[in-house]
């Protein structure tokens, strides 16, 4: 990540936890759980990751480095060139998630991947109704990445609604 993201997505995982809807704040036990089993799915494909946790968030990273990538803008012209932390091409992997409130509403439509040049970038934001909220999941992987981890981390993130409506259920009473 560059110190720009950085600081971007601590300034947003401040302002998220100082206006954090009741649905959000009453579920923060089925998130954390949540962010356990990515967690635990990572370890099963890079046990040396190393990982940060936050409130509502969850930051891993193995093997990376960082890289110098030009971006184009909507105009068609070229960026200059972002440092961006990223994967080494062999047996890297950097991954960044966090539950928001809301739905998205972010520019890009996903799911989708965007090709980075050296990595891909796979950008997931499924929505709970129960909570009204969302969780971000950005997957940094190199070309090299096991398509097993890439289906199994899909499954796993389009879970979040239906293990959220599970904590909203238990606390509306409806199970």
């Amino acid at each position: 990540m560059t110190k720009g993201w950085q600081s971007t997505f601590m300034m947003l995982a401040l302002a998220g936890a100082l206006a954090v809807p009741n649905g959000l704040a009453q579920s923060q036990g089925s998130a954390d759980a949540f962010l356990d089993r990515v967690e635990e799915l990572v370890k099963t494909y890079y046990p040396a990751a190393s990982f940060s946790r936050g409130k509502n968030q969850l930051i891993f990273s193995h093997e990376t480095r960082k890289f110098m990538i030009h971006t184009a803008l909507k105009t068609g012209e070229w960026q200059a060139a972002n440092e961006v932390e990223g994967p080494k091409r062999h047996g890297g992997v950097l991954g960044e998630l966090e539950v928001r409130p809301g739905r998205w509403a972010g520019a890009a439509v996903v799911p989708q991947t965007f090709d980075q040049q050296y990595f891909t970038t796979y950008v997931m934001a499924p929505y709970a109704e129960g909570c009204d909220c969302h969780l971000v999941a950005d997957l940094h992987y190199p070309d090299t990445v096991d398509g097993d981890f890439i289906e199994r981390w899909t499954r796993l993130i389009n879970e979040f609604p239906t293990v959220m409506a599970g904590q909203a259920n238990e606390r509306d009473g409806n199970t």
